[in-house]
């Protein structure tokens, strides 16, 4: 019998280009998905000679590999993502990501694939970034509800949706050239140590 995918890793597969030869990590990625995580994006690649999937999840990015010793995985959760650059060849590119000091290339991706997870996991850092109460409403003749003020954090650290505004604040300077990425990432690691 056929083991269930559940939807949301079963939609993501649907959406690749292919799953030729990543059947095994799209069955075993439920394994290492937190309770009430949800995969958004699915994309193969290569790191060094290992074959693997990366999976964009509403929390954070993985590269799931199986082998012949078992499976491993690394994890970018996506508040502390410094950046995602896609590099397009002919037919497949290469995607590399950049968290703290780390920078990690993933080879062999899809064409077709790469270029949409890397739209998808950028959309999902700024969703994270941005207040809802920024966002647009889906039809602006329906009144929508005041947005809920902040609670605060504990004491002397402005909370977390105060360290969540600074933060959408520096990724907008970084993003004008106003400031360096060293110097985004040096400030984005001592906001995140405060929650």
């Amino acid at each position: 019998m056929a083991e269930q995918l559940r939807p949301d890793i079963a939609a993501a597969a649907a959406r690749m280009s292919s799953t030729m030869g990543r059947r095994k990590e799209i069955r075993g990625l439920a394994a290492h998905l937190w309770p009430g995580e949800r995969v958004e994006a699915l994309a193969p690649a290569v790191l060094g000679t290992s074959q693997g999937l990366l999976a964009l999840t509403d929390r954070r990015v993985l590269f799931v590999r199986d082998g012949w010793g078992g499976s491993s995985i690394d994890e970018y959760p996506l508040l502390r993502l410094g950046s995602i650059l896609w590099d397009a060849g002919v037919l497949t590119g290469k995607l590399t990501v950049q968290d703290g000091g780390r920078k990690v290339t993933y080879t062999s991706v899809p064409k077709a694939d790469g270029g949409p997870f890397v739209d998808q996991v950028r959309s999902a850092v700024s969703a994270l970034l941005v207040p809802p109460a920024q966002v647009a409403p889906a039809d602006p003749f329906v009144k929508q509800a005041p947005a809920p003020a902040p609670q605060p954090g504990p004491a002397g650290d402005g909370g977390f949706p105060a360290v969540v505004e600074q933060l959408r604040q520096l990724a907008e300077l970084r993003d004008a050239g106003v400031i360096t990425i060293a110097d985004f990432e040096a400030k984005k690691a001592e906001l995140l140590a405060r929650i």
